[in-house]
């Protein structure tokens, strides 16, 4: 893994790239907790709604777990 360096945080690809790996771990991870039915809900509905509807509200909202 490579050191992150500060104009990563400025460039959108990069910030995708590692959006990207954020929530594949965080996908990964839930796998052994919870059934795919409830992993597809959290995908599906939970992570939808904190993506377009709580962000309008108050951006200090985390995203919810699965």
């Amino acid at each position: 893994m490579t050191e992150n360096k500060p104009d990563e945080w400025m460039d959108p690809e990069a910030c995708y790239r590692r959006g990207y790996q954020h929530g594949a771990h965080a996908a990964f991870e839930a796998t052994g907790r919870v059934t795919i039915d409830k992993l597809r809900d959290w995908v599906g509905v939970k992570l939808a709604q904190w993506r377009y509807l709580d962000r309008t509200s108050d951006r200090s909202v985390q995203p919810p777990s699965a």
